[in-house]
């Protein structure tokens, strides 16, 4: 039975939580109510899908009233120039993972598969969302063993340029290339652009096995560290295509084994 001194403590922090996830996302970063339902976006009807050079978005199914993605970590063998190549650590076969792109508002659900040899987790960085989702291996959650998969799954209360990465020996695993972009677009925007483009910035270091083959280590003191354009070294550059008159927009980030942030 429901007492009334339990009604009005479940009522008061139910409108404290509220008043919280208010005070804690900017104004600038909601176009809705961050408690609003709203159904799910689709491209091209909501948003204009994002453009990431050199890489794609991840793609996704509805079940059950929410975005359902998945993510795959792995070995990828990398080119970052022609006749570059290194051994990294990336999500379905690509370093950086793939783009993923959502809707404020959106409901997601993101499965993450490990086939790595070592342990791992996935932590959405910047992005506000239940305790529990966070990624923090050890913290928040016990690590994704190698064959192992985890469900993350939460509604996104904002929109913005943010990133997913490893938080599993995070320093060893993002300098191998565990992280990608995380693309939340907002529910009601200002205006529509044309062409939206993610860019992601980052510093690898790799050790040098031969003239042609590299290995990706973390934290090497006898290493060349690359300064990398969306997963390319930068002397190999790529266009972003835009006519005249129309509008765009660039979500670029930085990103390195040390420290992340958005530009």
């Amino acid at each position: 039975m429901i007492t009334r001194r339990r009604f009005l403590t479940g009522t008061a922090a139910a409108a404290g939580g509220v008043s919280l996830l208010r005070g804690v996302i900017p104004a600038n970063a909601q176009t809705i109510s961050p408690t609003a339902t709203v159904p799910l976006a689709q491209p091209g009807r909501d948003y204009t899908p994002t453009i990431t050079p050199n890489n794609v978005s991840l793609p996704w199914k509805i079940v059950d009233g929410a975005k359902v993605y998945h993510l795959i970590a792995e070995e990828v063998k990398h080119e970052f120039a022609p006749g570059l190549e290194a051994f990294c650590w990336g999500f379905n076969g690509r370093v950086h993972g793939p783009t993923i792109e959502a809707v404020e508002g959106d409901r997601v659900r993101i499965y993450v598969t490990n086939k790595l040899p070592a342990a791992t987790s996935i932590h959405w960085h910047g992005i506000i969302l239940p305790n529990g989702m966070d990624g923090i291996s050890g913290l928040t959650q016990p690590p994704i063993k190698p064959g192992e998969t985890f469900k993350y799954e939460f509604t996104l209360r904002q929109h913005g340029t943010h990133m997913y990465h490893s938080h599993h020996d995070e320093m060893t695993q993002m300098a191998l290339g565990l992280m990608g972009l995380f693309v939340i677009h907002p529910r009601n925007p200002k205006y529509r652009v044309n062409r939206d483009f993610a860019l992601m910035l980052s510093f690898i270091s790799c050790f040098l096995r031969d003239r042609f083959h590299a290995s990706v280590l973390a934290c090497s003191w006898h290493d060349t560290a690359l300064f990398v354009w969306m997963s390319r070294f930068v002397a190999t550059a790529f266009p972003l295509t835009l006519s005249l008159s129309r509008k765009g927009r660039g979500n670029p980030r930085t990103a390195s084994s040390y420290k992340c942030k958005p530009l």
